[in-house]
């Protein structure tokens, strides 16, 4: 295992292209797998905060703005602060969710649920109580997703062996060819 990866940085660097490419792929795939943890980041804490105890709170402002992106749906940004006490402090915070992006259906979701001057249950992490949220949920982004399996899958293309992709038709016959022999040595 070890010799056969000693050959393959030899041969590696004997081709500086394909050596850049092959980083490039292990930089690529990095990349995918990072937005991919911070894809499923809220998904985790939706999990463990099923364990986070309760507390009254009252809402004590609620604005939202919403205003034209370059996306099909507009963006809006949700300003809601709600006061709650633990163990004698009184702590404030403005977390709805574990995701910040709101949608317009969002906040006309949020207007109908939520004023000003209501008492609403707050679930607080013991551990660290100004870190709080009013609903215990997440929303994927498909988005960021895709983009993540999308960067996983070109990085591992970026790893495999130009040769491969001269043989399916990608390259003249000689220069396959010619490639193969150097491969095969």
């Amino acid at each position: 295992m070890v010799r056969s990866f000693h050959t393959w940085v030899a041969k590696a660097w004997t081709s500086s292209g394909e050596f850049l490419t092959r980083v490039g792929g292990i930089l690529v795939i990095a990349l995918g797998a990072l937005i991919l943890y911070r894809q499923f980041a809220p998904e985790r804490m939706v999990r463990r905060s099923q364990r986070w105890p309760s507390t009254q709170g009252v809402i004590t402002t609620f604005r939202t703005y919403c205003f034209p992106s370059r996306s099909p749906v507009p963006s809006c940004n949700l300003k809601m602060q709600y006061r709650y006490r633990v163990a004698g402090r009184e702590l404030e915070t403005g977390r709805i969710t574990f995701n910040d992006d709101n949608t317009p259906d969002d906040v006309r979701t949020y207007r109908a649920r939520y004023t000003v001057g209501q008492t609403v249950p707050v679930f607080y992490d013991p551990g660290e109580p100004t870190s709080a949220v009013l609903e215990r949920t997440a929303n994927w982004k498909l988005r960021y997703l895709f983009l993540g399996v999308a960067a996983v899958f070109v990085g591992a293309l970026m790893l495999l062996p130009r040769i491969w992709f001269y043989r399916l038709g990608g390259a003249p016959t000689e220069v396959a060819e010619r490639l193969a022999v150097r491969d095969d040595e």
